[in-house]
C-alpha cells in the first residue's frame, strides 16, 4: 500500500517539485515504503494510545500546528544496498572529481604546440570517465486505466511535474509505449524524444489485424443464435476499437466504409489489406525522421508532451513502437526506466501483444487504482490476473519471480463519516477511545479559538483514518492476489500431447468448439472450465526441451569465462614482458597497472553482455513454453482458429474440426515453432557475438595507444620552439606532479570501497 501525507495548502515546495493540480502527491521514499508493506505480511491491528499521549492538545504548541516542510526529492532515504551508503557514494563523487582535474590539467596541456593525438585521445577518456552513467538498466513498466493517477504517478516519481500527459476529460493519454530514461551522454538540451515507428511489413500486419478485428462482426456467423452474447459483446467491443483505429488512420478516404472493409469476395483479405498498406504510404510523419526512427529535443515539459502526443493521436499512433524520452530525474540515475504502458484491456491483438511482450521483459510492474476502487476494481482484477496467468512462467526451475506492485493513489481523498463507521469500534483497526480523544481536543482547540492547532488537530484525525483505510485496503490486496500465484500456474500445466488432446476436442459439441475458435484456442465455460488448447498443445515439446533449455542456459557462463580467460592468456605474455620492462627501466611502471584495469574493463563489459544473453534466452524459452499472445504457439495458430471461425455454412462444424485438426496434425506446426525457436537464439547469439567483437577491438586499441604513449623514446613529441622549451617542460612537470597527486587519491578512494 501507498500511504500517503494528507495534501496540505500553506505548503510551498520550490518550482521543481510542484505536481499538477490534479496529482496525486507520491513520492520516491513513499514509493519504497508502499512495495515494502504490500510485499509484507498484514500488520497487526492499529493499537489504541496509552495514557501518556492521550491529549494531543496538551501536546502541540502553536508553532508547530502552523509549520510546514517542503518536500525535497534530494533529501529521501536512500535504500538499503552499498551502493547507496555514505562511504561509496562520496567514493563515486570523489572519483568524477579526480576525472574532472585530469581532464582540466589535460585540456591546458593540449592547446600547447607539443600535444598531439596521443593526448587528445587521454583528454576525450577523462571527459568521458568525469560523468556518470549506469550499464545496467532496470525497467519498471506502469499500467493503469484512465483516470486512475497513473501519468501522476509517473510525474510523481520523476519528480518532472507535467512530463506524462494527464487528462480529466476520461479518455486515456496513452495509446504508445513511453520510456523514460536517463540523459544519454553528451545530451545537452534538457530533454530528447525518440520516436520508433513501424516498418512497412510491420504496417502490414498491424493494417490487417485490424481488418480481422472489424470484419468479425459482420461475418455471417455472428447472426446466428450459436454466438453467446458475452462472446457478442466482446467481438462488437473489438470491431468498434478496430474501426476506431482504422478511422483515425485513414479517415480522409471516402472509400473507408462498412461495405469496404467487409467484402466476402474472393481474396478480399488480402484486397482490402493491400489498399489500406498503399494508403499508409501517404501518411505525413513528422520531419525529423529517419528509418523508422524520429528524433527530436524539448526544453520543458510542455514542449515534450506537445510534440509526443502527435505520435498518439489521428493517424499516426496505430503505427508506433515506442516513444523514448531521455531527462534528468533522480530516480533515472541508478539504471531504471520507467515505462508509460496502454493498457491490458486494449481490444487490437497487436497491441496486446506488444504491451504483453514488453511486460514480459520488464524486472516489475506497477498498476495504479484509485483506492477508494482498489477492492473493487474490475479492470484491476483483469490487469492483475492477466498478468499472473500469463506472465509468469510455468515452471519453478527457471521461473524468474514476477514483481507485481498494486499503487494506491488519490490515498489523501477520504469520505471520513464513513470510514469511521467502517473502522471504529471494537475489534476494528480504530479503538474508540482514540478517536473520542482527538474530538475532544478539537473541541477544546476550538472553544479557545485556536484555530491553527484545531486544523492541525483536524488532519491528525484524517490522517489515522487514512492510515487505517490503507491497511484495509492492503490486507484486502493482499488475501485477493498474494496467493493466487501458484494455483494460477497450476491450473496451466498440461496433461495430454497436443495431438490426442485435438482429437479429444472433437468430441465436444460444436457450439463449444466454435466458442473456442472465436477465442483464439482460450476460453471458460461452467461446463469444462478453464482450457487453453494452445497451451497443451506445447505440452509434450515443452517438456521434452526443458533438460535441453536447462543444460543451454548452464552452458552460457562457462562459455564467457573461457572467452576471458582467452583473452587474458592473450595479455598474460605481454603484461609479463611490460613488467620486465619497468622493472630494467625501459617502461613506464604505470603501463602494468593500465593492462589490468584494461583486463577489468574487459570483463565487466562483458559481463553485461553475458547477462544480456541469458535474459534473452531465458524470454526466448519461455515464448517457446508459455501460450500468451505474444509466444510462439498463439502465433503460430491464431490464423487457423480465425479461419475456423469465418466458416459458416451446414458444414460449418465438420469444417472448423478439420481446419484445426489439419493445422495440428499436418507437420508443420512444431517444424515453425523449432525454426523461430532456433532464428531467434542464433539472432540474440550473433549480436553478442558482435558487440564482443567490438568490445575487445575497442579494448585492445586503447592497449596499444598506452603502450605508445607509455613506451620511452615513443611518444609523439613536435619540435618546439627555443623560446618555449623551458616553459613547456615547466608545465609538463606540474602535468605530471597533478597527475601524481590525483593517482594516490585514486588509490585512497579504491581502498576505501574494497570491502563492497
Amino acid at each position: 500500500m501507498l500511504p500517503t501525507r494528507p495534501r496540505r495548502q500553506h505548503d510551498q515546495p520550490p518550482p521543481t517539485s510542484l505536481i499538477d493540480s490534479e496529482a496525486q502527491e507520491v513520492h520516491l521514499q513513499e514509493m519504497t515504503d508502499g512495495i515494502a508493506s504490500l510485499l509484507s505480511p498484514p500488520r497487526p491491528g492499529h493499537r489504541a494510545r496509552a495514557a501518556s499521549d492521550v491529549s494531543a492538545y496538551s501536546d502541540i504548541s502553536d508553532s508547530q500546528a502552523t509549520s510546514t516542510t517542503p518536500y525535497e526529492v534530494g533529501k529521501e532515504e536512500a535504500p538499503e544496498s552499498p551502493f547507496f551508503t555514505p562511504i561509496v557514494q562520496n567514493a563515486i563523487q570523489q572519483g568524477l572529481q579526480i576525472s574532472t582535474d585530469i581532464a582540466a590539467a589535460i585540456e591546458q596541456f593540449a592547446q600547447s604546440p607539443d600535444s598531439g593525438s596521443n593526448l587528445r585521445k587521454l583528454l576525450a577518456d577523462a571527459r568521458s570517465l568525469s560523468k556518470l552513467h549506469v550499464s545496467v538498466t532496470r525497467t519498471i513498466a506502469v499500467l493503469g486505466d484512465s483516470g486512475e493517477g497513473k501519468s501522476s504517478l509517473i510525474n510523481s516519481l520523476l519528480h518532472y511535474p507535467g512530463i506524462a500527459k494527464t487528462s480529466d476529460l476520461g479518455w486515456a493519454c496513452t495509446s504508445v509505449a513511453t520510456e523514460y530514461r536517463q540523459q544519454k551522454i553528451g545530451q545537452i538540451a534538457p530533454i530528447a524524444i525518440e520516436a520508433e515507428y513501424l516498418s512497412q511489413e510491420e504496417i502490414k500486419e498491424q493494417v490487417r489485424e485490424l481488418v480481422l478485428s472489424y470484419r468479425q462482426l459482420h461475418l455471417p456467423s455472428m447472426n446466428e443464435d450459436e454466438v453467446t452474447a458475452e462472446q457478442y459483446t466482446r467481438i462488437q467491443r473489438e470491431s468498434e476499437k478496430a474501426w476506431s483505429a482504422l478511422q483515425a488512420a485513414f479517415g480522409d478516404h471516402p472509400e473507408l466504409n462498412q461495405g469496404f472493409l467487409t467484402d466476402e469476395s474472393d481474396d478480399a483479405l488480402e484486397r482490402v489489406t493491400s489498399t489500406l498498406v498503399e494508403w499508409t504510404k501517404d501518411i505525413a510523419w513528422p520531419q525529423g525522421g529517419d528509418d523508422g526512427i524520429w528524433t527530436s529535443t524539448a526544453e520543458n515539459a510542455e514542449e515534450c508532451c506537445d510534440k509526443t502526443s502527435v505520435f498518439m493521436q489521428d493517424r499516426l499512433w496505430p503505427f508506433m513502437k515506442i516513444i523514448r524520452v531521455y531527462l534528468d530525474a533522480v530516480l533515472l540515475k541508478t539504471g531504471i526506466i520507467l515505462t508509460d504502458l496502454p493498457g491490458l484491456q486494449d481490444a487490437n491483438l497487436a497491441r496486446v501483444q506488444a504491451t504483453q511482450t514488453y511486460l514480459m521483459k520488464s524486472d516489475y510492474v506497477l498498476i495504479a487504482s484509485k483506492i477508494s476502487r482498489a477492492g473493487t476494481n474490475k479492470s484491476l482484477k483483469d490487469s492483475v490476473n492477466n498478468i499472473i496467468s500469463k506472465h509468469m512462467p510455468l515452471e519453478d526451475d527457471y521461473a524468474t519471480p514476477i514483481r507485481l506492485v498494486i499503487v494506491c493513489t488519490n490515498t489523501d481523498e477520504i469520505d471520513e463519516i464513513a470510514a469511521r463507521r467502517e473502522f471504529c469500534g471494537p475489534r476494528k483497526i480504530i479503538d474508540l477511545l482514540e478517536m473520542d480523544h482527538l474530538d475532544r481536543d478539537i473541541n477544546k482547540a476550538k472553544e479557545a479559538e485556536n484555530r491553527p492547532l484545531k486544523k492541525m488537530l483536524k488532519l491528525r484525525r484524517k490522517q489515522l483514518l487514512i492510515d487505517a483505510r490503507n491497511q484495509h485496503v492492503s490486507e484486502i490486496l493482499q488475501m485477493e492476489y498474494a496467493s493466487k500465484i501458484k494455483d494460477e500456474k497450476r491450473r496451466e500445466y498440461w496433461e495430454k500431447a497436443a495431438e490426442e488432446k485435438g482429437l479429444k476436442w472433437f468430441k465436444w459439441s460444436w457450439t463449444q468448439y466454435n466458442a473456442w475458435c472465436w477465442s483464439d484456442g482460450n476460453n471458460y465455460t461452467p461446463s469444462l472450465g478453464l482450457v487453453n488448447w494452445n497451451s497443451e498443445l506445447i505440452l509434450k515439446m515443452r517438456m521434452e526441451l526443458a533438460y535441453q533449455w536447462d543444460q543451454f542456459e548452464d552452458d552460457i557462463p562457462p562459455v564467457f569465462e573461457r572467452l576471458f580467460d582467452g583473452v587474458w592468456e592473450g595479455l598474460k605474455d605481454l603484461k609479463k614482458y611490460v613488467k620486465d620492462g619497468s622493472d630494467a627501466g625501459n617502461f613506464d611502471p604505470s603501463l602494468v597497472a593500465s593492462i589490468d584495469f584494461r583486463l577489468q574493463d574487459i570483463q565487466y563489459k562483458c559481463s553485461l553482455i553475458q547477462k544480456d544473453v541469458q535474459l534473452g534466452i531465458q524470454f526466448i524459452r519461455i515464448q517457446a513454453a508459455e501460450a500468451n499472445a505474444s509466444s510462439y504457439i498463439v502465433k503460430e495458430m491464431i490464423p487457423t482458429y480465425r479461419a475456423a471461425a469465418r466458416i459458416y455454412g451446414h458444414l460449418r462444424a465438420e469444417q472448423q474440426r478439420d481446419t484445426v485438426q489439419a493445422k495440428i496434425s499436418g507437420g508443420t506446426l512444431f517444424g515453425c515453432i523449432a525454426h523461430k525457436i532456433s532464428s531467434d537464439v542464433m539472432e540474440t547469439i550473433e549480436k553478442s557475438f558482435q558487440d564482443l567483437l567490438d568490445i575487445v577491438k575497442v579494448s585492445f586499441n586503447d592497449i596499444k595507444n598506452d603502450f605508445v604513449m607509455a613506451a620511452r623514446g615513443e611518444i609523439e613529441t613536435v619540435p618546439t620552439v627555443d623560446e618555449h622549451a623551458e616553459a613547456e617542460t615547466l608545465f609538463k612537470k606540474k602535468l605530471a606532479d597533478k597527475v601524481t597527486t590525483l593517482k594516490l587519491k585514486h588509490e585512497l578512494i579504491m581502498a576505501s570501497i574494497s570491502s563492497y
